[in-house]
């Protein structure tokens, strides 16, 4: 996400304390907060010639406000997200084998705590390539 993006939008934010770095990330729950990094991403597609992109969800896991979001809601909101991104990435696209992209989500998903959930694995439940 942009800095700027970060610096001046604390509504933005899980938490606006910046002392509380984990908790300190964008509130995806929020439509303007995947909105602007799928801006972000679409001007990288558009621009750059990509072999392929790898979305990083393990890094800064909390993209959800625990208690404000259920885990089908943030489900929902990651699936569409990474969908969107796979979009862009089949529509920018010149000639040549199709882009990858790597959603960068855990391995044993059904293990992980609630709050960490996403369903990443979607794509991969109708025999489709990400």
């Amino acid at each position: 996400m942009s800095r700027h993006f970060w610096g001046n939008y604390e509504v933005y934010r899980i938490v606006t304390d910046p002392a509380y770095w984990g908790q300190g990330v964008f509130n995806w729950a929020i439509p303007a907060v995947p909105e602007h990094k799928l801006a972000l991403i679409t001007e990288l597609g558009e621009n750059y010639p990509l072999d392929g992109l790898e979305l990083d969800f393990l890094s800064h896991w909390i993209c959800f406000p625990v208690m404000g979001t259920t885990v089908e809601r943030r489900r929902e909101v990651t699936t569409d997200f990474i969908k969107k991104v796979r979009q862009m990435l089949d529509r920018t696209a010149g000639v040549g084998p199709r882009r990858t992209l790597y959603p960068g989500a855990p391995h044993d998903h059904d293990r992980q705590s609630p709050e960490r959930q996403r369903d990443q694995a979607l794509p991969a439940r109708d025999g489709r390539a990400v």
